[in-house]
């Protein structure tokens, strides 16, 4: 039977407080993606207090890789860190949220204007496939999934890894609404999937122009459609 000490030997092993630095690094890139998972689908709301012991043990990662994801969450807006209280998933006013897709406004259609160039058969097919996806019972994991998976694509073919770092960020953040306006519009996602459609016609034509055109009318709608339900729960 092993000692007290192997056993506690183990346990810190697994918490990740002995673990070598690359091992910690992919466990801090787990509970990033895990945490910013759940707040994107909402499974942490808008307003709520973490505590950064109860994460570790519910992801069953330890504390300084949660602390560490924690952290670059707050870079990103998706969560507020706050010293000796635990950390608040952010809540965006309506103001804030319009700001972030006029910013996203201001740079993904000429993101997509430069994958115009750079896109192949492949890439195409890729896209393609990811606004077919569907599935009989719609869940906000699937829409979630499906839309970052196809901006993703879009941001990478731009070749331009600096915008692109700071459009994903910026389009993950304005997500969580996107979600509450599908839910509360009829036919938002199908609105959605024309305009994706739109954006992969012009770069199927190689036609940086009309990509660009796309992803701004895509933009606008979705700035449209969002905004006014907001506005008017909010009245």
């Amino acid at each position: 039977m092993p000692s007290r000490n192997v056993r506690r030997s183990a346990a810190a092993a697994r918490k990740g407080s002995v673990r070598p630095k690359a091992q910690r690094s992919s466990l801090t890139a787990e509970a990033y993606e895990a945490l910013k998972h759940r707040i994107l689908t909402g499974d942490f709301s808008p307003g709520q207090y973490l505590n950064e012991t109860d994460i570790a043990e519910t992801l069953e990662i330890g504390r300084t890789p949660v602390h560490q994801a924690l952290q670059r969450l707050h870079l990103e807006g998706l969560v507020k860190v706050v010293p000796r209280k635990g950390v608040i998933i952010q809540l965006d006013t309506l103001d804030q949220v319009k700001e972030v897709l006029e910013a996203r406004s201001a740079i993904e259609p000429q993101l997509v204007r430069q994958a115009a160039a750079h896109v192949t058969e492949q890439d195409l097919a890729e896209l393609e496939s990811i606004i077919s996806r569907s599935i009989r019972t719609p869940t906000i994991d699937f829409y979630v999934e499906k839309d970052r998976a196809f901006h993703a694509k879009l941001i990478s073919l731009s070749q331009n890894r600096i915008l692109g770092d700071f459009v994903r960020t910026l389009h993950e953040r304005s997500l969580r609404y996107s979600l509450i306006q599908m839910w509360q519009t009829a036919g938002a996602s199908a609105r959605a999937d024309e305009d994706h459609l739109a954006i992969l016609a012009a770069l199927r034509n190689r036609d940086g122009n009309a990509a660009m055109k796309a992803m701004r009318q895509h933009l606008e709608s979705l700035s449209g459609r969002l905004y006014m339900p907001m506005a008017r729960k909010s009245a």
